[in-house]
């Protein structure tokens, strides 16, 4: 928005004048990408503080040290400090780091799930939502 007299400009829309779908649409172009094409049915039986967990697993928003470089945020090393094997990134930590395989082993055990190998995030939601 720019102050002219009386009001402001939106400058953003080619006749100045301030829509909600402009807005949206400005907003949407400066979103992160997604990490992922994955869609989730996001339901409300599981709880909000994991659902916001995946989505910022989904987009890429995980604050490991591969993410941090990418924003410019000097880490002293990319390698995972658990287990300095792999580069620390959310695939890594949440999919191929030995505690959780382990984890989830036991998760889907208990379940009565097969177990099944999974390398990236995306593969193990697309699994979960299936």
């Amino acid at each position: 928005m720019i102050p002219v007299a009386n009001g402001f400009r939106f400058n953003w829309n080619s006749d100045g004048k301030y829509t909600v779908s402009t807005l949206k649409k400005l907003l949407e172009s400066k979103a992160p990408k997604p990490h992922s094409d994955v869609q989730i049915n996001w339901s409300k039986v599981i709880p909000l503080k994991i659902r916001c967990f995946i989505w910022r697993v989904l987009m890429n928003r995980i604050p490991v040290a591969a993410n941090l470089e990418v924003r410019g945020i000097k880490v002293e090393t990319d390698m995972c400090p658990l287990c300095n094997k792999e580069k620390e990134t959310c695939d890594h930590l949440l999919i191929r780091y030995e505690v959780a395989i382990e984890a989830r082993s036991w998760i889907f055990k208990w379940c009565g799930i097969l177990l099944t190998t999974f390398n990236k995030v995306t593969d193990f939601i697309r699994f979960v939502i299936s």
